[in-house]
């Protein structure tokens, strides 16, 4: 029965031992880089969807006549084109 109690408490003091906080820094940054980099790939990529779905909406305004939506974009009232 001693040596079962024994095992118990070896267990007890391998699971408490605490963590290495540089290492546990260490890791977080690593993960708060990965997620910074993933954010700037998708924003990337969000950026690059947009600018071909302008090109081709110019294109086919170009192809059935109608004029460029960015260079006749409506204007507040009373101001011009300076």
């Amino acid at each position: 029965m001693r040596k079962e109690d024994g095992r118990v408490g070896e267990e007890e003091r391998r699971v408490e031992k605490p963590l290495d906080l540089p290492d546990t820094e260490q890791k977080e940054q690593e993960i708060q880089d990965q997620q910074q980099q993933s954010s700037e790939q998708l924003d990337k990529k969000q950026n690059q969807k947009a600018s071909e779905n302008r090109k081709k909406g110019r294109r086919e305004n170009e192809a059935n006549g109608l004029p460029d939506e960015e260079q006749h974009a409506e204007r507040p009232a009373g101001t011009t084109r300076g």
